[in-house]
């Protein structure tokens, strides 16, 4: 994952190879596993390298889309969620279907809300001693 919100199972899921991918997993099906590897590789590089030639040429602008993907995907990672509609899967299982994010106040279970905000903080400090020890250099 480049950028939170795109993963990589997202876009597997996309082009019809999540499945392909896993079975070969499953039976360590080496020749695609390595294929697959170097693609990735390959598409990590390339994506960073295009990433920082925007960020030369149009630095405003790919800040401004990056930003873009990071607050679109706050839903998608929001942890206090309700289901709204379930569905039944291939193996007869209910899972969540639809789901609604909810403050931790609306959450049915315990929000874990210390926890939360520790994990936050403890980010926070990582990233800024990241840039005071980048800025130093």
């Amino acid at each position: 994952m480049v950028l939170p919100g795109v993963s990589g199972s997202f876009i597997l899921l996309l082009m019809g190879s999540y499945t392909l991918i896993l079975k070969a997993l499953n039976e360590l099906n080496l020749i695609v596993i390595l294929v697959f590897s170097f693609g990735c590789l390959i598409g990590l590089l390339s994506f960073a390298r295009l990433i920082s030639k925007l960020y030369r040429s149009y630095r405003d602008l790919t800040i401004a889309v990056l930003t873009g993907f990071l607050i679109g995907s706050i839903d998608k990672v929001w942890p206090w969620k309700i289901v709204v509609l379930t569905r039944v899967d291939s193996s007869g299982e209910t899972v969540p279907f639809i789901e609604k994010s909810v403050m931790p106040y609306y959450f049915e279970g315990d929000p874990k809300i210390l926890l939360a905000l520790s994990l936050s903080a403890v980010g926070f400090f990582i990233v800024y001693a990241l840039n005071r020890t980048s800025t130093r250099n």
